[in-house]
């Protein structure tokens, strides 16, 4: 199992595009959203899903900036010379509307790719997060995606129950999105959802009767946390916390 590494997918994402865009039969015409669009399989026309993959490809950058800090013994500028330059471009030419001859061009440049992939290489040295394969996103997409249709079908208090699905449909949105979220993401995502559930319901149902829905997300987030490595991580996440609540509810039926 490969590291989960912000660069790498990052540089998969752009070279993905500049392939897409080699493609295509008016190069030199193409909208930047017709590029976007097949790289992230999405329609042109779904105007929110590609901005959301903006805010993402976004995200991504930061995450990769932050993955280059962690990084010990080692001379940083470099390797967060390819993010400048990829943010500067799209501070000029724009994500989406312009024509991707002028942000491509500006982007695919070869010593900046090839940058790229040295940091990716660096990150992977001391990498600690694993990339989930794909047997294992499916797997924790059908178990959300089920257990969303149960919370939605339950009659808990409409509060929590609009609570779960908000929470259950943002961990979703994540391993659908796992191409630009990664293991980064998706566990940034868990750890917040684990520390807004428990402090949502803790004291509610002191008398022992937690509802299953409630039990059933609990235990998909340990579930969730230890492929991600939540549990290894004592002074970042909280997940040993909401562990050690979570040994005080009854066990699912």
């Amino acid at each position: 199992m490969a590291y989960d590494n912000p660069a790498r997918r990052l540089h998969s994402l752009l070279t993905k595009a500049f392939d897409v865009a080699d493609k295509q039969d008016n190069k030199q015409s193409v909208s930047c959203n017709v590029v976007w669009s097949q790289v992230f399989g999405v329609h042109v026309n779904q105007k929110t899903e590609l901005l959301s993959y903006a805010e993402e490809f976004l995200f991504l950058l930061k995450c990769s900036r932050e993955a280059i800090e962690r990084l010990q013994s080692v001379r940083k500028e470099p390797y967060l010379r390819p993010l400048d330059h990829i943010s500067n471009q799209i501070q000029s030419h724009g994500f989406f509307g312009g024509k991707w001859a002028n942000l491509g061009n500006g982007l695919n440049n070869p010593a900046i790719m090839d940058m790229l992939e040295i940091t990716a290489n660096a990150i992977d040295v001391q990498g600690q997060l694993m990339t989930l394969e794909e047997s294992q996103l499916a797997e924790l997409l059908d178990a959300t995606s089920s257990l969303l249709e149960e919370v939605r079908a339950s009659n808990l208090d409409i509060d929590i129950k609009t609570f779960l699905s908000v929470r259950l449909e943002e961990i979703c949105h994540a391993i659908d999105h796992y191409s630009v979220y990664g293991s980064e993401g998706l566990r940034r995502v868990v750890e917040t959802n684990i520390g807004a559930t428990v402090l949502k319901t803790y004291g509610l149902y002191s008398n022992g009767e937690t509802p299953a829905p409630i039990q059933k997300f609990l235990n998909l987030m340990l579930k969730f946390g230890s492929w991600l490595g939540l549990a290894a991580d004592v002074s970042e996440f909280l997940l040993p916390t909401a562990a050690e609540l979570i040994k005080q509810l009854p066990p699912s039926a």
